[in-house]
């Protein structure tokens, strides 16, 4: 769940602890990106953002940067109840590059 305050390093904490065994010890939004970024690199992935409310357009560049180096077919569902977010939220459609074997 996202929240009604979109809190950008919380959410890229919360990214990483889902998709990693263990949990996140960073607090550098610069660190967490770089790190969200390498596990992410050319990996195929379904990520839930729940609930979303934040229609602040600068905190979503900052944080779907790192999503960008996914496997082509990688996907980001979000759900919301405000028109607007999903207005904002669906121009960061990124065409992943090629996965190479």
């Amino acid at each position: 769940c996202v929240s009604e305050n979109f809190h950008v390093v919380q959410s890229s904490k919360n990214v990483i602890k889902g998709i990693s065994s263990g949990g996140c010890r960073l607090h550098s939004f610069n660190l967490l990106q770089q790190h969200l970024k390498e596990k992410l690199s050319e990996k195929k992935f379904f990520i839930v953002l729940d609930h979303v409310w934040s229609e602040d357009v600068d905190k979503w560049s900052s944080f779907v940067t790192p999503f960008q180096h996914g496997r082509k077919g990688s996907t980001i569902l979000l759900t919301t109840r405000k028109e607007n977010v999903s207005q904002i939220v669906q121009h960061y459609n990124f065409t992943l590059s090629p996965h190479r074997p």
